[in-house]
């Protein structure tokens, strides 16, 4: 998958910050591919660079790495492509689908969800399971 990737956490109020933040570095883990570094300095300074020559209408791979090597030494991409995958991935990351364990509501989520949408039968039928007396239609 390319492009953006969104990670949306629902927790209930009572669940701890750290599991929260636990399940979130996980998640980012997976749909990253297992590249949770931060971009670099390097990387921010190659798509100032390339943003640069946009507009000059002087625009090969090749001469901008020879460009780029010239004016930062100590920051060489040796390899053919390498600023060119650098700028890439800086502009279209590659992101994986995450994979999430069996989830199974508990009977108070399942309870509030159907009160929810409003699924009186089902409700009535619950409260007979329990027990409870059965809840008189209101008309």
């Amino acid at each position: 998958m390319t492009g953006t990737a969104e990670i949306v956490i629902t927790a209930e109020p009572w669940v701890d910050a750290g599991v929260v933040s636990q399940a979130f570095r996980e998640v980012q883990k997976q749909v990253r591919g297992g590249d949770n570094r931060k971009i670099t300095a390097k990387v921010l300074d190659v798509v100032r660079f390339v943003v640069s020559w946009l507009g000059t209408g002087k625009f090969s791979w090749p001469e901008l790495r020879a460009e780029w090597n010239q004016a930062h030494p100590e920051m060489r991409y040796n390899s053919r492509d390498g600023l060119y995958k650098a700028f890439r991935h800086f502009l279209w990351p590659r992101y994986n689908s995450p994979t999430y364990p069996g989830y199974e509501p508990t009977p108070a989520q399942r309870y509030r969800d159907e009160y929810r949408r409003g699924e009186a039968e089902a409700m009535f039928r619950r409260a007979e399971e329990i027990g409870s007396p059965k809840p008189t239609k209101q008309r």
